[in-house]
């Protein structure tokens, strides 16, 4: 079979044609509204005869074979997640290819368990989750961002490892590395961790969940994964972050204060960095006015002066 990295840079160069033709700009969207995009273009992608069906929270690619006169669904331990999407359309073009190979029908079926499904059994309880946290990181670092552009790229490796931090790492680096990865221990890692927020139905739970769950995405652990999933059901976020208003006179007074105008003193550390004061604030008056999110804010700095990232 051709490598399966070339059917998942073939995917991606399908996808990004899709946008680029529908004049569709990824970056814009986020959540849902991303993985759905990313559904249809995979699914305008597909090769004659293979096509992308979603039931629920599970993908399947629909092809006939001799045996059947009809299209009907197959399973290919996929999620309808923006990954799960993309490696969907890698495995149709993948049929697409070995449909054509294969002279018996049981050989093309045999491939197809094994290519395709894939799915994992545990054998001794072999994999822990430290083995999955650098699965999951090497994944994420050879994979692709949500415009397709690939994070191996040396230009953005400062942002992809931090992008991986905030996805996955931060969260990661609190579950126990030594334990077997099964369901139930990532459910008692989960609760051990986050049980506070869990209760509370914030936003925070929710990615600790999903990073959790990403550790048996990636392994195709997919009978646990419905373990975890079952046991938390589905995950609503019912406390909102609180958007909070500052009045311009109340904002002044602060900037004063940070950066020692208007009689207010500063400590003799706080003089030693009052260039890194000012720069800050010039970005925190920009944001104030433009509203910008939190990583564009971050980046202001560098407008007129190149800044590090521990700068």
């Amino acid at each position: 079979m051709q490598n399966w990295k070339d059917y998942l840079d073939r995917s991606w160069s399908l996808v990004n044609e899709y946008f680029h033709s529908n004049q569709i700009d990824p970056s814009k969207l986020v959540d849902h509204e991303l993985v759905r995009t990313h559904l249809k273009a995979c699914q305008k992608s597909t090769p004659k005869g293979v096509s992308i069906s979603k039931n629920r929270s599970r993908l399947s690619l629909r092809f006939k074979v001799a045996s059947k006169s009809q299209t009907s669904d197959n399973g290919c331990n996929e999620n309808f997640t923006r990954d799960g999407c993309i490696n969907t359309l890698a495995k149709a073009l993948a049929v697409f290819n070995q449909l054509k190979e294969f002279d018996k029908e049981s050989e093309f079926w045999s491939w197809y368990e094994s290519e395709i499904k894939g799915a994992q059994v545990l054998v001794d309880d072999v994999l822990t989750i430290g083995d999955a946290i650098e699965i999951v990181k090497a994944n994420y670092l050879n994979g692709y961002d949500k415009c397709g552009r690939k994070r191996s790229d040396e230009k953005s490796k400062v942002n992809t490892l931090a992008g991986y931090h905030q996805a996955y790492g931060t969260y990661h680096q609190k579950l126990n590395p030594a334990l077997k990865l099964t369901g139930e221990n990532i459910i008692s890692e989960i609760m051990r961790n986050w049980e506070t927020l869990y209760h509370k139905k914030n936003k925070g739970f929710k990615m600790a969940y999903a990073a959790c769950c990403k550790l048996l995405r990636d392994t195709k652990l997919s009978s646990e994964l419905d373990r975890v999933t079952s046991h938390f059901g589905a995950i609503r976020v019912v406390k909102k972050t609180e958007m909070q208003t500052i009045d311009l006179e109340t904002f002044l007074d602060f900037r004063a204060r940070a950066l020692g105008l208007n009689g207010y003193k500063l400590t003799k550390a706080q003089l030693n960095n009052i260039e890194s004061r000012k720069s800050w604030f010039k970005a925190a008056c920009i944001n104030l006015v433009y509203g910008f999110r939190c990583s564009e804010f971050k980046a202001i700095r560098n407008l007129d002066e190149p800044v590090t990232i521990d700068g």
